[in-house]
């Protein structure tokens, strides 16, 4: 990315020589120092498909490329892949799917999130074809849509974020008078070594993932007014996909940033199912395409 980096290890200890990863607030990192070798989306694009686990599944050959990519809307977690036995005589769409992982293995109390493979290839596949076609033909007023879309996205982004960096920071306030007491306490002997050891670790261990919450909410906050949707590299990277027919890995990769799944109503199966699926995109998020009236209404 044209990036210089030092200090990528740190010495423990100057007689042993022994050395360990510098961790990444302790970086010493100079911006733009050279030619980048690599645009920086492409880079983040592939840590994000490293950091995604891909076991082959127990029966197949290897695993599916969507996994990784679809989320549950109530907990964030990510759903894993299952397709049936190789011994199993007869295979029905249905059998190749993809579930909860904590409902799969009992853990929790999450429902199943049930959802085709098929189901969600079709999905992908039609939402991929109106977002390119949309975005080429109409252009101007996908700009509209994406301005639109940018301003309101931010701004409900930036309240939330305001709201939960005042409750944590009030949490945190609150442990440091805790802790504060605590020491007190146990300084006058009203308190047993023992319940304050236990009660110090306690809140000692909140208050540190509290710190780094704060942390992160803090420079989201910092950086509302520079983060922008990135409109223009979205329609650079669309130019390279003309009459789009079925999903490619390369494809499913550069266009799609999550697919978040809720839980299907009306039940199990029949004309009564529903099930909610959104798709977010590289560059522009979870973009909506509007109706011919709403487009008459823009122009």
């Amino acid at each position: 990315m044209g990036h210089t980096v030092l200090g990528k290890t740190i010495c423990l200890d100057y007689k042993t020589k022994k050395r360990r990863k510098a961790k990444e607030d302790e970086l010493i990192i100079f911006k733009n120092t050279h030619e980048a070798i690599i645009d920086e989306e492409t880079w983040n694009n592939a840590q994000r498909l490293r950091k995604t686990v891909r076991r082959s599944p127990k029966y197949g050959t290897t695993s599916h490329p969507f996994t990784g990519l679809l989320i549950r809307s109530d907990c964030g977690g990510k759903l894993s892949y299952r397709e049936p036995a190789e011994h199993k005589e007869k295979k029905y769409d249905c059998d190749y799917c993809f579930v909860c992982q904590h409902y799969r293995h009992r853990k929790g109390t999450c429902s199943m999130h049930y959802i085709k493979v098929k189901t969600v290839n079709e999905i992908l596949l039609k939402a991929i074809k109106e977002i390119t076609d949309f975005a080429k033909e109409e252009k101007q007023e996908f700009l509209k849509v994406m301005n639109k879309l940018s301003d309101e996205k931010r701004e409900e982004k930036y309240q939330g974020n305001k709201t939960k960096l005042g409750k944590l920071s009030s949490r945190n306030a609150e442990l440091t008078t805790l802790i504060t007491k605590l020491y007190e306490d146990h300084a006058l002997g009203k308190i047993p070594l023992k319940h304050f050891d236990r009660l110090f670790n306690t809140y000692d261990t909140e208050q540190q993932d509290l710190e780094k919450q704060i942390q992160y909410f803090e420079q989201e906050i910092e950086s509302y007014h520079q983060r922008k949707v990135d409109i223009d590299k979205f329609l650079k990277m669309i130019e390279k996909y003309t009459d789009i027919e079925e999903l490619t890995v390369p494809m499913i990769n550069e266009y799609i940033e999550k697919v978040v799944v809720h839980e299907a109503t009306g039940g199990r199966q029949g004309k009564y199912r529903k099930q909610q699926v959104d798709v977010y995109f590289n560059f522009i998020s979870n973009c909506q395409i509007p109706q011919k009236e709403e487009i008459e209404k823009m122009a």
